[in-house]
């Protein structure tokens, strides 16, 4: 489902006041502001953008990573909603190494989004064929496993209802409240009797920049012979207009 592969985790991103024109029907939603900065606290690497008045849907960046250099050029911008700015291109950057080194031309393509209301960004980046990943730490601290909670809630009571108003927008744009409910009752054959959060929840990004949480859990069923039996699986979560919403759950498999 998703491409989680990187050479590495980059992890600071620095908006320098993001604007756009074009005709956009959010071109003036994101206006030039003071300096705000994304960061998920694993790394000192920074990526700053700035809007190129001049060029219109561009932003000028500076990519600084530790124990290797500068990367610098020009990467179009725009903006996706009221709060959303897309980055997204591929590009000719130049890259200034931190020794006295002259500079050199690399082959630079990023894709991804940023929040600046939640102060949130996934973006990926890849230079010569390496990837890099910057995955803040979006929205309001624990809100992805207190939706995770809330799913599992909603399993074990089969309040499909709920569930269906959890969903991930593009999930809820193809099933109707009652085509969902009719799935979901009669795929569910089995009593879940008890679920429950397991350690090691994490945060990744997809290779279209969009921000997952991914929570293992851990559930019992009732057989219809009466005997319990104990799964394991992971729900994923999309944060979307700096909320978490509920996408999907893998496979069980039994413990």
């Amino acid at each position: 489902m998703l491409s989680m592969q990187c050479k590495t985790l980059v992890c600071a991103l620095v908006l320098l006041g993001l604007a756009t024109g074009g005709t956009s029907t959010y071109a003036t939603s994101v206006t030039p502001s003071a300096p705000m900065v994304l960061r998920d606290g694993r790394s000192t690497s920074v990526l700053a953008i700035q809007l190129k008045v001049q060029q219109p849907n561009t932003g000028q960046f500076d990519f600084y990573i530790p124990g290797q250099g500068d990367y610098t050029g020009v990467i179009p911008v725009q903006i996706m909603g009221p709060d959303i700015v897309r980055l997204q291109g591929t590009i000719s950057a130049q890259f200034q190494t931190i020794t006295a080194a002259p500079a050199s031309q690399v082959n630079l393509r990023m894709e991804g989004e940023a929040n600046t209301r939640t102060a949130s960004a996934a973006v990926n980046i890849w230079i010569d064929g390496a990837q890099y990943q910057i995955v803040t730490a979006p929205g309001r601290p624990g809100a992805d496993v207190a939706l995770a909670s809330t799913v599992i809630a909603a399993l074990v009571a089969s309040d499909w209802s709920t569930l269906y108003g959890l969903l991930a927008s593009d999930v809820k744009g193809s099933l109707s409240e009652a085509e969902f409910i009719s799935i979901m009752t009669s795929q569910v054959r089995q009593t879940i009797t008890k679920a429950n959060l397991l350690p090691g929840g994490a945060l990744t990004a997809s290779e279209t920049g969009s921000t997952y949480s991914i929570q293992p859990i851990e559930f019992e069923v009732r057989n219809t012979d009466g005997i319990p039996q104990l799964y394991r699986s992971r729900i994923y979560l999309l944060l979307q207009q700096g909320e978490w919403r509920y996408v999907t759950t893998d496979e069980p498999v039994a413990v």
